[in-house]
């Protein structure tokens, strides 16, 4: 435990748990790259699916692209409800 400076009148500690948010973050890649691979079956090799950290932006993007655009709306939003579940 680290204990901060004082800053007003009470004290601040942090703990951090690198250990913890590892394995969690692990766990979600592997959970989130298995619902890939099964939309990837899904597209039969005519699509391709990205997924990637923002670089500016606390957030995943999902992109499809799939033989037609119906076919690509269901796969970005199956995953997207896929993530906001995690």
């Amino acid at each position: 435990m680290q204990i901060e400076e004082v800053r007003g009148e009470l004290p601040m500690l942090e703990q951090n748990f690198q250990s913890v948010y590892e394995k969690f973050k692990l766990q979600f890649f592997r959970r989130l790259f298995s619902q890939v691979r099964e939309r990837e079956a899904a597209l039969a090799g005519e699509g391709r699916i990205l997924l990637r950290p923002s670089g500016t932006e606390a957030l995943i993007r999902v992109m499809v692209e799939a033989k037609t655009v119906e076919l690509a709306h269901e796969v970005a939003t199956d995953l997207a409800d896929f993530i906001k579940k995690l």
